[in-house]
């Protein structure tokens, strides 16, 4: 089993995206779109069959991208400003103090404090 299959749970939904090969393991530019989900999944019928809509939703996009300029590049402007977002540095804790129930953090910029 693939390790990231070994962090699935029951309830989840996946979109799999399988690109189509040719003999030279060589992308096609073709895709195989499809949405598992488990057969013991313990949702109710109304909350099984909402999450499936809302999959089918994220798969009509693909065809969407290809067919309306609009909404191809609303969602790349989109991704573009999630990748600038997720991309900055956060400040990690550092722990400075312990006493009792007391942990003293300081979260250091990259600055430092110098800007």
């Amino acid at each position: 089993m693939r390790s990231y299959l070994k962090n699935t749970k029951i309830e989840d939904f996946i979109i799999r995206v399988r690109p189509s090969v040719d003999k030279n393991k060589r992308w096609t530019g073709e895709i195989n779109v499809a949405i598992m989900s488990d057969e013991k999944n313990f949702l109710t019928d109304d909350d099984y069959h909402g999450l499936m809509s809302f999959c089918k939703v994220i798969c009509c996009a693909i065809p969407a991208l290809e067919e309306d300029e609009y909404v191809r590049e609303f969602l790349e402007t989109k991704m573009e400003e999630h990748e600038k977002e997720s991309s900055k540095v956060k400040p990690k804790a550092k722990v400075v103090d312990k006493h009792d129930n007391v942990v003293v953090l300081s979260f250091d910029s990259e600055t430092k404090g110098s800007s």
